[in-house]
């Protein structure tokens, strides 16, 4: 998936390594990972070029982009609780905002 508008803007908490968090920093521009919520996965993009490389138990504002928008939107509200996992669950967050232009 190339980077294009986003669907949400989410308030993400990464969790320590202690904690099963990522055993080091995001990459610098993005994350590719799944995204639970409602017991659903779906795969989605973290877009991190405005914040950088994130480190285990660092919490970030970032905007987000789903690969299927049409299935995952449904199941998106503000202040809903959701998991990051890319093997084993690796942060927590919250939705933020919804982007009206990246739920076409």
């Amino acid at each position: 998936m190339g980077r294009r508008d986003p669907d949400v803007k989410a308030t993400v908490k990464f969790f320590r390594s202690d904690q099963g968090g990522r055993d080091g920093p995001t990459p610098a521009d993005s994350l590719r990972c799944i995204l639970v919520v409602d017991d659903k996965n779906f795969d989605v993009a973290l877009w991190l070029e405005e914040v950088g490389s994130v480190s285990p138990g660092q919490t970030v504002q970032v905007p987000m982009s789903f690969v299927s928008p049409a299935l995952a939107m449904k199941h998106v509200t503000l202040g809903k609780k959701f998991f990051l996992r890319d093997y084993r669950r690796i942060a927590e967050g919250v939705f933020d905002e919804i982007c009206v232009t990246g739920t076409q």
